[in-house]
């Protein structure tokens, strides 16, 4: 309580004078959209490079059930013995890719700069490994169908090499449609003007 006479000091500080809150400037939709489609894919494909790697890895510890009087089975286990190792390390370089598509789609929902140059990255990554493993799943397939052929089995002519490459050109096909409209998108300058303000 203040007695008469006594002069009350000036405050430390200025009065705030409340006013409107500016409103906080959303990002773009598609930013959200392409950024959960990104996480979801990649969780997949991490899921999927990892299982892949782990069945490749164990297969020759299956492959001791074949019946061993069983000649194309014999012949199809040789095959597949010799391309092990390169479906685990097809396996792994999925996997490792994925995570990539996984960190761009989190930092594009935050809208993040770096989330576009990894989306790149990813897009390029991505082509390499699907390309990779697209030849190794075609002679993959190749050498198992031979090794059929030669143990006694018919196959029509031509059938080898036909479903080889087809199987390989339709798995490079679907492991590209997702990079090849994320590389579409990106590029349209209204995008790059955009994604430029990001912090």
């Amino acid at each position: 309580m203040s007695h008469a006479g006594e002069v009350t000091p000036p405050p430390l500080a200025p009065p705030i004078v409340p006013g409107p809150v500016p409103p906080r400037r959303a990002g773009p939709t598609w930013a959200r959209v392409i950024g959960i489609i990104s996480i979801v894919l990649g969780s997949l494909g991490a899921l999927g490079g990892a299982w892949n790697a782990i069945a490749a890895a164990l297969s020759p510890a299956f492959m001791g059930w074949m019946p061993p009087d069983d000649a194309a089975f014999q012949a199809m286990q040789a095959a597949m013995r010799k391309w092990v190792p390169w479906q685990v390390a097809v396996g792994v370089a999925l996997l490792l890719v994925a995570g990539v598509l996984l960190a761009s789609g989190v930092g594009m929902v935050r809208y993040r700069r770096w989330s576009v140059r990894a989306a790149w990255i990813w897009i390029i990554l991505k082509a390499l490994a699907v390309t990779g493993s697209s030849v190794v799943t075609g002679l993959h397939q190749r050498d198992q169908m031979q090794a059929m052929a030669e143990a006694g089995t018919p196959l029509p002519a031509g059938l080898v090499g036909g479903m080889a490459i087809g199987s390989a050109i339709l798995y490079w096909l679907w492991g590209m449609v997702y990079p090849a409209f994320l590389c579409v998108w990106l590029v349209r300058p209204s995008i790059r003007k955009q994604t430029r303000d990001w912090p």
